[in-house]
């Protein structure tokens, strides 16, 4: 794929994060669900996604679908310093578990974590970022989760 870097630079310095959108000489324009069908290849035809969010503990769930378990806030430590926050996660936390790529001769579960590593970071990162930038729902996890897949949703 060819870039247009000067098409990028020029974007990217009229882009407002008040509004998340672009302001343009001709007005303001933002990213709809037809954009990101087109970019990503993410479908957006269909039933919404939509489940329960309310969890005891999330860091079970990160746990049982990512093999690791975020750390507790340390006692009088200040709350942004601490890696899970409510149902959110910091992203460089996770990003350090997986940063390593796993070799070939890998067993299914590790590469199955990486997966949902990866589509974490897609769905948390990328498409539906908190304000931020630096912490990953970990709600988007709840799908790829058998107990959480009957009909509790």
């Amino acid at each position: 794929m060819d870039l247009d870097h000067a098409l990028i630079t020029a974007l990217v310095e009229r882009w407002r994060l008040e509004t998340h959108s672009f302001h343009l000489p001709y007005g303001e324009m933002t990213i709809t669900l037809q954009d990101m069908k087109v970019i990503m290849g993410v479908p957006v035809d269909g039933l919404p996604v939509v489940g329960f969010t309310c969890m005891d503990d999330w860091g079970d769930l990160c746990t049982e679908l990512l093999g690791h378990r975020p750390p507790n806030r340390q006692v009088n430590a200040r709350k942004n310093t601490a890696v899970m926050e409510g149902s959110r996660v910091k992203a460089k936390w996770l990003e350090e578990w997986f940063s390593n790529p796993f070799p070939t001769d890998t067993i299914k579960v590790l590469m199955q974590q990486y997966a949902r590593f990866y589509i974490l970071g897609m769905l948390g990162g990328m498409l539906f970022t908190d304000k931020s930038g630096k912490r990953l729902l970990i709600m988007y996890l709840q799908f790829f989760n058998p107990i959480s897949n009957g009909k509790e949703l």
